[in-house]
């Protein structure tokens, strides 16, 4: 089978060794692509609590449509390029 984007299912695409060091076929989603092989008695994190998290570069926050609704469409707004 051919992906939609030229990949037999089950082969490596190029861009993808140097993730898998084994040079096993990866298995791939419904779409065609990679998506690694399972890992054994993994489980999700917890979910983090509703409250901003502050980073080197960012802050994340929870949010808030009545306090971010207007700022957010001002911002996609100044999209002239159809980018967002």
């Amino acid at each position: 089978l051919i992906s939609n984007n030229g990949v037999t299912s089950g082969e490596i695409p190029q861009h993808c060794d140097r993730m898998n060091a084994s040079h096993q076929p990866l298995p791939v989603n419904n779409l065609g692509q990679p998506i690694g092989f399972p890992v054994p008695n993994w489980t999700p994190p917890r979910i983090p609590a509703r409250q901003p998290m502050a980073g080197r570069h960012c802050r994340l926050e929870p949010l808030d449509a009545t306090a971010h609704a207007h700022p957010l469409f001002d911002a996609n707004s100044l999209d002239t390029e159809g980018r967002n």
